[in-house]
């Protein structure tokens, strides 16, 4: 009798399965300044792949370049509306970032187009999570705002800072 419940328990077990992490978000950025890191990191002035992690709860803007971390920046979460007085200006404009849950298309499907529209009228992308980047009033930081559709058309704010001048 205890070997089947042995054998049930196993059986949930392995049906549950492992949890799901939650999707990282990627992208293509080019930095048209130098940026600091608290820690001392130094990012030049140039192209990086960027991604936008969340472990433990916590995010992180990973940057990369020849598929090597150059920098790590731990977020924090900010107010719903995203609205911070310090923000100035943009430093970069609106950069879409696709998740790793979303599948990736064919190279076909990715270069050519269909209809003969061009590319960016016939793209569909959901935009799940957005980064926006703006350096604040005292020009001495770019604050990098990570925004992440929830459910029910609701937005999470993740603020990541870098500073424009070394420390």
């Amino acid at each position: 009798m205890s070997s089947i419940g042995l054998i049930l328990a196993l059986l949930m077990a392995v049906g549950s399965g492992p949890a799901t992490a939650p999707p990282t978000y990627s992208g293509s950025i080019r930095l048209p300044v130098d940026l600091y890191s608290a820690e001392g990191a130094h990012l030049e002035k140039g192209d990086y792949a960027v991604e936008v992690k969340q472990e433990n709860g916590r995010y992180s803007l990973v940057f990369l370049q020849n598929d090597k971390t150059q920098s790590t920046i731990i977020g924090e979460p900010s107010k719903d509306d995203g609205g911070n007085e310090q923000i100035a200006m943009p430093l970069i404009g609106t950069q879409f970032l696709r998740s790793s849950a979303d599948p990736v298309r064919s190279e076909a499907e990715r270069h050519f187009s269909k209809t003969g529209l061009p590319q960016y009228e016939e793209e569909s992308r959901d935009w799940k999570a957005t980064l926006r980047v703006y350096t604040t009033r005292d020009q001495k930081q770019a604050v990098w705002l990570f925004e992440e559709r929830q459910t029910a058309g609701k937005w999470s704010h993740i603020q990541f800072k870098l500073n424009l001048n070394p420390q």
